[in-house]
Order: structure tokens, then sequence, then C-alpha cells
């Protein structure tokens, strides 16, 4: 993120094109809730584009689940985990407050429970984005559903790996051996959103590219970008 005032800061991935990343769909004077904003990259592209943001993220690493390991501190320890970890939590908001004071933004902040969107937003909104989260969460279904309940048009599921089938599947996207990759989860087929999301209110409009490039990579990382409308109650 290229941050005024202060030049580029680099992570682990450069979304670098925002339109394409989220499918190409049009924010402007539409309100748009940035579920898992980390720094804020997508909260102030949208808020470029005209339109009127909510940052979200969680309030406490006591909410974020890992798969368990038993090398892994957060197994052997959890509330010792969550203590560190919240630390880094921290400090990820802080680089967002950072980003928002000298990108001058207008954007709310609201720090919550996914799983529970409806607690922490004050009304509805129209467009919800989601970019490179739910494969992070150990129950990605809840989380949809948390979504549709606070959404009243589009929701936009970006950069994330879809399997090419009509059936109803959900597999690790990792085998789940390494420790270093415990807060991976899980991989959804093009059949399983759809009946997820269509059991929230939703159907699939489309399913586009998706690119970012990881740092140091000498070519982008093509994922998927799920845009769903909410369907309209019969007349």
């Amino acid at each position: 993120m290229e941050v005024p005032g202060h030049g580029i800061v680099r992570g682990a991935w450069d979304i670098g094109d925002f339109d394409q990343y989220i499918g190409n769909v049009t924010v402007a004077d539409r309100t748009v809730l940035d579920v898992g904003c980390a720094s804020g990259f997508l909260s102030f592209e949208a808020e470029k584009r005209g339109a009127h943001v909510t940052s979200f993220d969680a309030a406490s690493m006591k909410q974020v689940f890992h798969v368990p390991f038993e090398s892994n501190l957060y197994f052997r320890d959890r509330d010792l985990w969550d203590r560190q970890a919240d630390w880094g939590l921290q400090m990820l908001k802080n680089s967002y407050w950072y980003a928002h004071q000298r990108f001058n933004a207008h954007a709310k902040v609201i720090y919550g429970d996914i799983f529970r969107l409806y607690q922490s937003l004050p009304e509805p909104v129209d467009i919800v984005i989601a970019g490179a989260v739910l494969e992070h969460l150990n129950d990605q279904i809840s989380a949809i559903g948390s979504m549709a309940r606070v959404c009243t048009d589009l929701i936009i599921i970006a950069f994330t790996s879809v399997l090419d089938s009509n059936e109803l599947i959900a597999q690790p996207i990792t085998p789940m051996t390494d420790p270093s990759t415990d807060l991976t989860w899980w991989m959804y087929s093009r059949g399983l959103y759809r009946r997820v999301l269509q059991n929230v209110g939703f159907e699939i409009l489309d399913v586009r590219p998706s690119r970012a490039r990881r740092q140091g990579a000498a070519t982008d990382t093509i994922r998927s970008a799920i845009i769903a409308k909410r369907l309209r109650a019969a007349c």
C-alpha cells in the first residue's frame, strides 16, 4: 500500500488493481462493509471510488481459530497464545489507523465477531466485501450467513480458491500436515457456494478471475471473485 507522506509499505501480497480484485463491481455511492479489513487497503480503495465504507475486523484473537497442531502454542496453551497474538492484532489495527489518518479517510471502523456482524453494524449495507478472508475461517458457512444478514444487495467473496464443480464439496486447502499453515482451512466448490448462498437469500451472478501478486513472485496468483446478489421476494 502506498501511504501518502510515507511511501510504499510492502506486505505479503500486492493487490495492485482493486477493481479486478473485487470482480469489477462498481462501489461508487454504495455503502460497503470491508470484512477483515487488516491495514485497510480495500477500505481506502473503495472510498477513493466514492463508496461509503465501514471497515470491520476481529475485536480479539480469542475470536480466531487455527488448525490444531500439538507443536504450536495455539494448541498447547491457548490462553497464552491469545495474549501474545493480541499484540500482533493491535499492531495491525495501529497500521490501519495510521493509514486512515494519512489518507484523510472517512471510513467508519467497527471491531467484533464475524459470526455476529448484526450485533456490530448499526444498519445493513449495500455491499459486503470479504477479500482473502474465508479460507482463514474454520466455519465459512456461518460467516457467509452472517454477512448475508447485514447485506441488502451484493456479497463479493474476493481472491478465494473455488473448486470447479457443481457438486457440494469442501476440502482442506493444505494437506494439514504443516504447523506453519495452521491459519488456512477450507476450499469450497462452486456448487457448495451456490447452495449456501441460496440458503441465505442470494444467487451467484458470476465467478470472475481475481488476481494478486505474492511479494517476490514474477507473476500474479489467479483465484476467484464470487459475486452474489440478494434474491428479491416475489410480488
